[in-house]
């Protein structure tokens, strides 16, 4: 063949192409075969095993297209004497190494031929690695330990001496493992694993050094690794566990129990327990703010529910942290701190003083003995709420425990749900909550009611602000209450229309929760009547938000609304109607004599309970009207009796305090003002009288501002007290506070009905007093 032919071969065939075309592709596939070997530690000779298919393929390539460049090649395809160059041909193939020949070289048999070759090599690698790690390395990404993925901890073999205790040193790695796995978010290393680690390293040797252990601990995902050893002590084993985390060496606790080898499983779950204190402790896992001394159960089912619960609690997730705290108490029905927080969470998923949640609360207080002082208080707290007692306990756990966060948090529930018992203004309570969200701001129920109080102070910034701030820790429902709360309240019409038609696609119990959570400014009553007017829609408005929507109208002046929705509207708890108009009618507001006749009739007294005829004897005390005030006083006497006679002491104690109350204000319109203070601001600790405004009235008659502030600022939103407030405020010498309370008022009050405008115009004429007079501006 002359040099011309043979270059016209080498053309035709485009072997320079092809050659480079193969070698860029051997180029990737070694880079291919780097990669996964680091990734799933494929065996050492996967590399040169591919080198050589490699270069075997680019003889095999080469030859391909020489044959098929050859001039005869496409006669004897045509002829069909060969294969063409796409075919396979496996029946040909066979006659050909039959007769001792070499098949006919076709692409089609070439690509074959290397992918059957690439093929076996990487079955064999991947036999190799399922052996050698039980298949961990092909697990879905999500199950593979990475940085980023739940802290696994690794246990390894156990350490044994003495007789019978062999099988210990395995056994304890899958107890152990078992028991660990899920608890504090925890991710126990598969014990099979492991021990496959362990082999490989170790052997037959059943002993490695604090080095090696950790070592494998390491390689198997571990970011804890636990090491441990079970000694025969007579007739006594002893367990002692130390966790380590593997990156650093260091030793985060040390664990040890001791007892009778026939109680194994009891002694695994106490060592188990002490592990995952622990590491909890550390703050490295989900729980930082757990409170170990706290944890009194004995059960590791039990204890790993109720740290599901926990996190679950810190997102404020409160209908999974309920399933998670129900399956811990049904797990150790003495657990106390589980019952302590089913309260809250039942609460939060409901209402406050919801069934379940109180039966909760009392269960707490019954196992109370079994916990250390702290979270007692924290129980006793939640046991008293709404007494002057839990008032008492929220202030002294702060004192106590300055640095817990859950101190702070308890006391501004206190402050946010019990203003009348402590006093609170809205910024006391926010200082509380304030506090407990700097020392934990992770911790999403902290928030919650922080975000409701920026709605109380009339502040669309700040409201804003803490709404999505609270989403920036958890996105929840209550986040999208925010939101709704904000277009309600700020928002254009289209938006406040947007939110209106979400709120009618509300389940009636969150529909329920987000009318009643938020103590909003009562400048936003059109929000609130929204909300309200879309649960009476439902029939869903239960006896206090019904009297709540009842009293709304005087949010805004709006006399002759409120009279007409107190005649028309029911469904109200009895009393609610004598009891609010006496009060409206003692905050200076001209309720009409006939009105407040035929709401205060002797009929009334009638009712299931004693509150009609409490506040008809107010009534009475206030028109000097003795026969009104002689027969509402012999009701409660009949009440208390028939209460004492059932036994009811509870009931009795009630009643007998609500005619002290009437005995106090009594003496206070007689003159007696020392004597009505002490009984009134008793009255008001004991939950008997219910009006701090009113007693802020006594304090101004006295003389002592100072005081009737104390009571007025107690009383967030509601403009008469704030009309009070101002007064108070000009005659103690505060005339900016003095002229902010007087804004409020007249803010609130705009578009009041003409009868109540003399009141408004009074607040005007005072603001323009206080500019006038020295330090005014």
């Amino acid at each position: 063949m002359s040099n011309g032919s043979l270059w016209e071969r080498i053309r035709k065939a485009r072997l320079v192409q092809v050659l480079i075309g193969y070698l860029a592709a051997s180029w990737i596939v070694l880079q291919l075969i780097d990669t996964l070997g680091g990734t799933f530690e494929l065996p050492e000779w996967i590399g040169p095993v591919t080198l050589i298919l490699l270069v075997v393929g680019f003889i095999i390539v080469t030859a391909t297209a020489w044959v098929q460049s050859h001039p005869l090649t496409e006669r004897l395809e045509r002829r069909d004497m060969v294969p063409s160059s796409w075919e396979v041909a496996p029946g040909e193939i066979k006659e050909s190494l039959s007769a001792g020949k070499l098949p006919h070289l076709t692409w089609a048999r070439a690509l074959l031929g290397g992918v059957v070759a690439f093929s076996v090599m990487f079955g064999l690698a991947g036999l190799y690695v399922v052996i050698k790690d039980r298949g961990e390395s092909f697990a879905p990404t999500e199950l593979v330990a990475s940085d980023d993925a739940v802290p696994g901890i690794a246990v390894l073999p156990f350490s044994v001496s003495g007789s019978d205790l062999d099988e210990w040193r395995e056994g304890m790695v899958h107890m152990l493992s078992t028991n660990l796995d899920g608890a504090a978010g925890l991710r126990a290393i598969n014990s099979r694993t492991v021990l496959a680690r362990w082999d490989e390293e170790i052997g037959d040797d059943d002993r490695a050094d604090e080095a090696v252990s950790l070592a494998i601990a390491r390689e198997s995902g571990g970011r804890y690794a636990l090491l441990g050893s079970a000694v025969a002590i007579g007739s006594s084993v002893r367990l002692t566990a130390d966790v380590y985390d593997v990156g650093t060496g260091e030793s985060l606790g040390y664990s040890q129990v001791e007892g009778s080898p026939d109680d194994v499983m009891a002694l695994v779950d106490q060592l188990s327990i002490q592990v995952i204190e622990a590491i909890v402790q550390t703050g490295q896992v989900e729980l930082p703010s757990l409170n170990l001394a706290s944890i009194t159960t004995s059960s590791v089912e039990a204890l790993k529910a109720f740290l599901e619960a926990e996190a679950l609690y810190r997102e404020s997730d409160f209908t999974g942290a309920t399933e998670a705290y129900e399956r811990a108490v049904a797990a150790d029905t003495t657990f106390a701190l589980a019952y302590h927080r089913l309260a809250s969470t039942y609460g939060w998923s409901n209402y406050q003083g919801h069934p379940l949640s109180v039966q909760s609360a009392e269960r707490a207080a019954e196992l109370i003995d079994r916990l250390p002082a702290r979270a007692a208080l924290y129980v006793r707290i939640d046991a008293t709420g709404g007494t002057y007692e839990g008032v008492e306990l929220a202030e002294d756990a702060v004192r106590k425990y300055p640095d817990d966060a859950e101190a702070w948090y308890l006391l501004g529930e206190t402050y946010y749900h019990e203003t009348n018992l402590s006093l609170a203004s809205w910024e006391d309570a926010d200082e509380a909550f304030a506090r407990a969200v700097e020392l934990d701001p992770q911790f999403a129920p902290y928030r919650i009611h922080r975000t409701d109080l920026a709605f109380s102070v009339y502040d669309s910034t700040l409201a804003a602000e803490r709404v999505e701030a609270y989403g920036r820790v958890a996105q929840d429902h209550n986040y999208r209450q925010g939101q709704l709360y904000l277009a309600l309240a700020y928002g254009d019409s289209a938006s406040r229309a947007e939110a209106t038609v979400e709120l009618g696609e509300m389940s009636d119990l969150r529909m329920r929760t987000m009318a009643s959570s938020v103590r909003e400014d009562a400048r936003l009553w059109p929000m609130t009547e929204i909300m309200l007017d879309e649960l009476k829609g439902r029939d869903q408005l239960l006896p206090l938000v019904a009297g709540r929507r009842i009293d709304l109208p005087m949010a805004h002046g709006k006399l002759g609304q409120y009279l007409d929705r107190l005649e028309r509207e029911a469904g109200v708890f009895a009393g609610w109607q004598q009891c609010s108009t006496w009060s409206f009618a003692s905050w200076e507001v001209p309720v009409p004599e006939d009105e407040l006749a035929r709401i205060m009739s002797p009929d009334a007294m009638d009712a299931p309970n004693a509150f009609p005829a409490y506040c008809i004897a107010l009534y009475a005390i206030d028109k000097g009207d003795s026969r009104l005030l002689d027969g509402a006083l012999g009701s409660l006497e009949a009440r208390e009796a028939a209460a004492r006679e059932s036994e009811n002491t509870g009931q009795a104690e009630f009643v007998a305090r609500l005619s002290e109350a009437v005995h106090g204000y009594s003496l206070w319109k007689q003159g007696d003002l020392e004597e009505a203070r002490s009984l009134l601001e008793s009255s008001l600790r004991n939950g008997s009288f219910y009006w701090p405004t009113l007693i802020g009235d006594l304090h101004v008659e006295r003389g002592d501002f100072e005081e009737a502030v104390r009571y007025y600022r107690s009383v967030w939103t509601e403009p008469m007290t704030r009309l009070k407030l101002a007064r108070a405020y000009e005659q103690s010498g505060e005339s900016e506070k003095a002229r902010a309370a007087y804004g409020y008022f007249v803010s609130a009050w705009a578009e009041a009905d003409p009868e109540l405008q003399p009141m408004v115009e009074d607040a005007k004429q005072a603001i323009v007093r206080l500019m006038d007079a020295p330090g005014g501006s």
